[in-house]
């Protein structure tokens, strides 16, 4: 995911069945990303908490992940843009 940050500008970005972490998804925060889809990879706490921090996101759908638990979205505010 940090070469493709590198290399392009993310504005939508479909993770399937990857294993994404937190640290990963780091690189994300000086992208303009507007829509992120995540389904079948693990996500918990700590993504959570880095998704919550993208300022341009509108759009977050994520589904059939491992680790996702209410307690995942305990401190999720989420960024002020996000509309689903």
């Amino acid at each position: 995911l940090l070469d493709l940050a590198k290399q392009h500008t993310i504005d939508a970005l479909q993770l399937n069945y990857t294993d994404i972490t937190a640290r990963g998804l780091e690189c994300l925060k000086s992208e303009p990303v507007k829509v992120l889809i995540i389904s079948g990879s693990r996500v918990g706490r700590e993504e959570i908490a880095v998704i919550s921090q993208l300022p341009l996101l509108r759009r977050l759908n994520i589904f059939e992940c491992d680790g996702l638990d209410d307690d995942a979205f305990s401190n999720f505010t989420g960024p002020a843009n996000l509309r689903e």
